[in-house]
């Protein structure tokens, strides 16, 4: 199921013509902030309109805003996934209190308690790195 804070930062990307803004998304879901602000925020630091960015450019925007990402390995800090992580049911069992930043395939998504703030929620998407994100 997609949380309403997901369908309307997505609903207000579309209405401006945007495209690639799964970033701006988890931006604005990890700081609290709209999808305006997260945007410009984002456009401050390099992002242009309409496209996605790298995941190494990601983190560095995050970083600068101040957030502290601590990469977590899933291989030994998830022991209760028997293959490979997924944005299933398995990250929220173990993945239940953090924010998190989360890093699959051509896409980011946002985790606040345990909930996926992103149109894949439900999804099988396979996870490839994740980021507890704290403010220093």
């Amino acid at each position: 199921m997609v949380t309403q804070r997901a369908k309307e930062m997505e609903y207000e990307a579309r209405m401006n013509g945007d495209r690639g803004f799964c970033s701006i998304v988890a931006f604005g879901v990890l700081t609290n902030r709209s999808y305006a602000a997260a945007e410009r925020y984002m456009r401050s630091k390099g992002r242009r309109k309409g496209r996605g960015l790298r995941r190494y450019e990601i983190k560095h925007i995050f970083r600068d805003f101040g957030m502290v990402l601590r990469r977590i390995n899933t291989d030994v800090e998830c022991p209760k996934a028997k293959t490979a992580l997924t944005l299933g049911i398995e990250a929220k069992k173990i993945f239940p209190t953090s924010k998190l930043l989360v890093f699959y395939s051509g896409h980011v998504g946002a985790f606040v308690n345990g909930i996926n703030h992103d149109w894949t929620s439900g999804r099988r998407n396979r996870i490839q790195e994740v980021y507890e994100v704290t403010f220093s």
